[in-house]
């Protein structure tokens, strides 16, 4: 004996409407007033069932108690049943006439298998005035209702709209709220959030928390606690499903009212418009044509049937809906079914029927009408052309393929002539589809989180203290932003975009990231071990990225992505603040404790977090401010709750505040609960243009008592978000920095920019660098890829002292620069050069050449000799290796500016005894304790324009000097004017600084030199950059 308890509405049902369509909203009671146990010992579907006691043939008995009235033992059943959906959750079930038929309680009442909420609109989708539950009729199951009443979800589930779901968000069908203490975990604050479809924005707050985005281009924020943050929600997989007619109803089971089909995760509503000569429209087990390999059911179809008549017999549709959760498209495709015995016969009826298919916007999409048969097929309409078929005959038999996506596919069946007829319309065989991803952002918050971004382009963002993360990206091109965090990052990226990246006492394990956005501090990525192209772009600072194999993108100094919603700036006041009220804008007059941003008004936490305390502070002001941004014209509401005082001003964009009518009646520059009480909430209007940019500005100071401080804002539609993370207010400007950074390209096309500062850049084949401002050092290397390419190079002329270098690193081919400009005071250097792999080199804005000056004494084994005198063969003193025979020298005389300027460097700096001139890029050795603790090497070579001080190092420009080259068998230091200076260096120089038959003369004496530059060998001693000049300088 199958006995079931449940509960419903005392209400009569006479109010619900009947048409499919239809609309209602619920203004019954917020809960179930009336109960009934039911007694039900059908067999089957009916035993599981409450269907009408006439076509269903319901026996069921119940005792109910219905307003302090009682009925025992009284026959029940469904007189009328309606499906319908909640128009906000997208939630499916159904209602039932509820028929007591004797006792005190008799009445017809409303039976639900889920609550109704108040307020709230339904849909009317299916409704069956004699429901037969054995014939496929929709009917009140009690297994419906015992899965929804038996316990709670416990899912703060969203709607199907844009939703803002946090602690204010009320529009749960259970009335579910954020943090109301009916989660999991400590204080019951571990919630389930379901967005569901929709552009949500949902702050999951305390505790640890489930939140699913769902549909549409989410952004979530985890809040305290280790949270998992979905930004699609859960992954659907697509499969085959088949509507099966049989599966619905016995033979004979009536259609013609239509009838929803629920196929688990999807539910396919069918409905039967009746035409002028429209007979029935009922499910038929006759057999059925099913061609070869075909999977349709040859036992199961439904006829729609014409009693004889010229004209439209009927129009059947098939809606195709997903289940709210499903992870599904509410469209379908490759749908395919057979539509059979579409005959005619002479003087009595002639069948006719047009296939149309429409996408979820209303789209008509393309049909296709096959057969095997004579039947005539023009478009999506197919007429009969074979007389008197059978249903299982290949003649008559049409099938209907639509590739999609279809939401929707409507059979218009006609009989052209005037006896009775009909056809025979398949099972329904398709494919779902899941869910696109949409570009979701997921903020962690603090606690250890983990955060799956699935599909789209994903956004995953982290603030200071943001703790132990995993981050999974999905596909699409996934961001890991850090742009707000106020410590360095660093860490290593590799194959597959997974990695770890992190500060001091934070960090995120991540997998399929595709870019990085860095912090304005000195971060450090090593990407070098990524194959697939990586975005890394640092925000100021001295950072260094390094890219891998792949076409990477390193940009130095960036700019920060949009801010996310919800950010405020605050500044926190130590302040003993009087008992009385008025004193929201005496603030300032504290003493700054601290400030930074923040995304949410909880100042207990700020203030003992900035002092380093616990417990309930009573001293202190806070003053917050963002940028505000309405998305609609008109008046909107903002509400202040505090304890103590609080202020709200909104600035135009000349800084003059917005007039506020506050709720008092006043009218002021701000909103004021400027009081010293207990928590109090006081509301305001403003007058708001959209798409203009505000300043909002909120104060709060505390005396006494609690710390609290909230508020909302109202939309001129009613919208209603909370203050602190409203999507209207858009986050305070990141501020852009300068930075010296290193950037290593790697192998692959990159594109490597430097932006400000004085940024070296290695670069190879196949790369596009940018120096920006400042002077930067540009390295070129070989990673050995194949074949030759070419690569562009961009100095940067802007923001110069000493101006770029383009160090070819010996990988240069003799001879092969062409300039196109050689005044570097006319945009610098310009042209183009060849390497030894063949890559063209095309670069501009460059500045740089080594060597000494006319009348620079140098030291021989006969004493010092005027450079200008020596010859090949003179024997010249060197530090290494003694006297060595002076193999080439060579002299050039130029104008004294720009790259070529002399710099003068005083006597006595390098143990010279008389002023040395030299040219920028000749190296003087410097040597001490600082050179081998910062470099490993007591000695190291400093180019001279490296050194310039103004002071004891200077740039004399004006006039005309000669420059001479020195060379030996090696690269050799020498003495000049008592200095330890360097000889000329082929492969470090560019050989394109000699000239004419100067170059000849070298090449003869050293022929390997005239295709292999490098094959000279290494220089005597490291060589500096210019910024580790400054390092060896500032130490």
């Amino acid at each position: 004996m199958a006995t079931y308890q449940v509960s419903f509405y005392s209400l009569s049902p006479g109010a619900l409407p009947d048409r499919i369509g239809d609309v209602f909203v619920w203004n019954g009671p917020s809960d179930f007033d009336a109960t009934a146990t039911i007694t039900d010992n059908e067999p089957g579907i009916e035993g599981i069932s409450l269907d009408d006691d006439h076509a269903g043939a319901e026996t069921a008995t119940a005792t109910v108690n219905v307003n302090g009235a009682t009925s025992t033992n009284s026959a029940v059943d469904a007189e009328e049943v309606w499906t319908v959906r909640d128009t906000q959750t997208g939630d499916i079930f159904q209602l039932a006439a509820f028929d007591v038929e004797q006792g005190a309680a008799a009445g017809l009442y409303i039976l639900a298998e889920r609550q109704l909420v108040q307020g709230r609109t339904y849909e009317v989708l299916e409704n069956d005035t004699n429901p037969d539950a054995a014939a496929g009729d929709i009917a009140f199951s009690y297994v419906d209702y015992a899965e929804n009443m038996a316990e709670p979800s416990r899912v703060v589930d969203g709607t199907v709209g844009n939703d803002a779901i946090g602690t204010a968000y009320v529009d749960d069908p259970e009335g579910d709220i954020v943090d109301d203490g009916g989660g999991t975990g400590a204080g019951g604050l571990g919630d389930v959030i379901d967005g569901r479809d929709g552009d949500d924005r949902i702050w999951a707050g305390s505790g640890a928390d489930t939140v699913f985005g769902g549909a549409g281009q989410d952004t979530l924020s985890g809040g305290a606690g280790n949270d998992t943050l979905w930004g699609d929600g859960p992954v659907a997989t697509p499969t085959t499903q088949t509507m099966s007619w049989s599966d619905i109803g016995g033979a004979g089971a009536d259609i013609s009212n239509g009838l929803s089909v629920d196929m688990g995760d999807m539910r396919v509503n069918v409905s039967v418009t009746q035409g002028a000569t429209f007979e029935f429209a009922e499910i038929a087990t006759d057999n059925q044509y099913v061609a070869a390999g075909e999977s349709f059911d040859p036992d199961s179809s439904v006829l729609l049937a014409s009693y004889g008549s010229s004209g439209d017999v009927a129009t059947m549709a098939l809606d195709f809906a997903a289940e709210t959760g499903s992870g599904l498209n509410d469209e379908v495709q490759n749908v395919a079914f057979r539509i059979n015995d579409l005959d005619w016969q002479p003087n009595d009826h002639l069948d006719r029927v047009t296939v149309t298919a429409y996408d979820a916007q209303g789209n008509e999409v393309a049909v296709s009408l096959s057969t095997t048969g004579s039947d005539t097929i023009s478009g999506n309409t197919a007429t009969a052309a074979q007389t008197q078929d059978a249903t299982d005959a290949a003649e008559g038999s049409i099938l209907v393929q639509v590739a999609g996506p279809v939401a929707r596919i409507v059979i218009d069946y006609d009989n052209i002539g005037t006896g009775a007829s009909g056809v025979w319309i398949g099972d329904v065989q398709y494919d779902t589809v899941p869910i696109a991803g949409d570009d979701d952002t997921l903020e962690g918050g603090a606690g250890d989180d983990v955060l799956y971004g699935g599909d789209g382009a994903d956004r995953f963002s982290f603030g200071d203290g943001f703790g132990t993360d995993i981050a999974e990206g999905g596909a699409g091109s996934d961001i890991l932003d850090f742009s707000t965090l106020t410590t360095a990052i660093s860490g290593s990226l590799g194959a597959g975009g997974t990695g770890s990246l992190g500060d001091s006492t934070n960090s995120v394990g991540f997998s399929e990231i595709e870019e990085v956005v860095l912090t304005g501090q000195d971060d450090g990525v090593d990407a070098s071990a990524t194959t697939g192209g990586i975005a890394l772009t640092g925000l100021g600072g001295h950072d260094t990225l390094s890219g891998g194999s792949g076409n990477d993108l390193l940009v130095g100094d960036g700019t920060a992505p949009a801010p996310i919603s919800g950010a405020w700036n605050y500044s926190a006041y130590n302040y003993d603040f009087a008992a009385t009220g008025d004193q929201a804008f005496d603030i300032e007059a504290g003493t700054l404790a601290g400030s930074g941003t923040t995304d949410d008004f909880d100042v207990q936490a700020l203030i003992n977090a900035l002092r380093g305390t616990g417990g309930d502070p009573n001293d202190f002001g806070v003053v917050y401010t963002s940028t505000l941004t309405p998305d609609e014209t008109g008046t909107h509401g903002f509400s202040l709750t505090s304890d103590d005082g609080s202020t709200l001003r909104i600035l135009d964009s000349t800084g003059t505040p917005v007039a506020v009518l506050n709720s008092d009646g006043t009218t002021l520059d701000y909103l004021d609960n400027d009081y010293h009480q207990a928590a109090t909430t006081r509301t305001g209007q403003i007058d708001l243009v959209a798409g203009e940019t505000y300043t909002i500005e909120v104060r709060y100071w505390e005396n006494a008592g609690g710390n609290t401080l909230d508020g909302t804002i109202t939309s001129p539609s009613g919208t209603v978000s909370p203050l602190a993370s409203s999507p209207l207010v858009s986050g305070p400007a990141m501020a852009e920095g300068a930075g010296d950074d290193v950037l290593i390209g790697g192998a692959g096309a990159d594109t490597l920019i430097g932006g400000a500062g004085n940024d070296s850049l290695t670069v190879a084949e196949g790369d596009s660098a940018s120096g920006g401002d400042g002077d930067d050092y540009f390295t070129v290397t070989d990673y050995g890829e194949p074949g030759s390419g070419s690569m562009t190079l961009d100095g940067g002329e802007t923001g110069e002292t000493l101006g770029d270098t383009l160090d070819f690193n010996g990988q240069l081919l003799l001879g092969s620069i062409s300039y196109s400009e050689t005044d570097d005071a006319a945009g610098g250097l310009s042209g183009t050069a060849t390497l030894l792999d063949g890559t063209i080199v095309n670069f501009s804005g460059f500045e740089t050449i080594i060597c000494f000056a006319k009348g620079t004494h140098i030291m021989t084994p006969r004493g010092e000799r005027p450079i200008e005198e020596l010859r090949p063969d003179d024997m010249v003193l060197t530090a290494d290796n003694g006297p060595q025979p002076l193999r080439w020298i060579d002299s050039r005389s130029v104008p004294a500016k720009g790259r070529l300027t002399p710099i003068r460097i005083r006597a006595g700096l390098f143990g010279n005894r008389r002023d040395l001139v030299v040219s920028p890029q000749h190296r003087m050795l410097y040597e001490g304790y600082r050179a081998q603790l910062l470099f490993g090497d007591n000695q190291v070579l400093v180019p001279a324009a490296h050194l310039v001080d103004h002071h004891q190092v200077l740039e004399e420009p004006g006039g005309e000097v000669t420059y001479f080259h020195m060379m030996f068998d090696r690269h050799e230091i020498v003495f000049a004017e008592g200095a330890r200076s360097e000889s000329f260096h082929p492969g470090h120089v560019g050989l394109d600084a000699v000239r004419g038959p100067a170059r000849e003369e070298l090449f003869r004496i050293f022929p390997q030199l005239r295709a292999l530059p490098q094959s000279y060998g290494p220089t005597s001693r490291m060589c500096l950059k210019r910024f580790e000049s400054k390092i060896l300088e500032v130490a």
